[in-house]
């Protein structure tokens, strides 16, 4: 995969959402195509732990958009419209932590990132509705081949680097360590998180 997901694509998903409630559900959604390609709706209501009625109107709303197309016995994702929103997720366990790691983004992504880490962290909080859902956000500069975690001291990121090394990352990823884990959710937050600091700074660049 060498498309890279910058603000511009974040935008192009995500303002075609109803709001910020039905987005977490929709992105979640999302991502179990991206991982699965093609899925039925018992199976995206097991996925995401919804009822079937939540799970017909999210497939809806996402064929209604040309995210989704329906195949003879199965809804799957249209790799040509949604081609630039291909993301690769990854998760490692250390103890009680979880960490995702989410590939494929563009090295403005993680600039903005970087620039306004606490916000991204209010953001995501607020999303979870859970202060203590995260214990540390930072990124892998695959140009640079390293790992960053802003405003944090080395000290107490390296044991996380050392773990983060074994993967042999090769894209801009952003990393997420995570103390209350939700499978595609938490991740959904992410990217609606990362879309309104995207669009945060467009706002400021107008």
């Amino acid at each position: 995969m060498n498309n890279r997901v910058c603000c511009t694509n974040l935008l192009k998903i995500i303002n075609k959402f109803y709001n910020k409630e039905s987005a977490i559900d929709l992105l979640a959604s999302l991502l179990v195509y991206n991982e699965l390609k093609c899925s039925g709706r018992t199976h995206l209501m097991k996925k995401l732990g919804i009822s079937e009625r939540s799970a017909r109107k999210i497939i809806k709303k996402l064929l209604d958009m040309g995210v989704l197309m329906k195949r003879k016995y199965d809804t799957c994702i249209n790799e040509e419209i949604n081609s630039d929103f291909l993301l690769e997720n990854s998760i490692l366990k250390i103890n009680d932590r979880v960490i995702t790691v989410t590939s494929g983004f563009c090295s403005s992504i993680l600039e903005t990132l970087d620039k306004n880490i606490v916000s991204l962290r209010d953001y995501i909080v607020v999303l979870n509705n859970d202060p203590e859902c995260i214990e540390l956000i930072g990124y892998y500069n695959s140009e640079k081949q390293q790992f960053v975690f802003p405003r944090v001291p080395l000290d107490y990121t390296r044991k996380y680097e050392k773990e983060l090394a074994k993967m042999k990352l090769n894209r801009d990823s952003i990393i997420v360590i995570w103390k209350k884990y939700r499978p595609y959710r938490s991740i959904a937050t992410l990217l609606y998180g990362l879309y309104m600091i995207c669009l945060k700074r467009i706002r400021g660049n107008k």
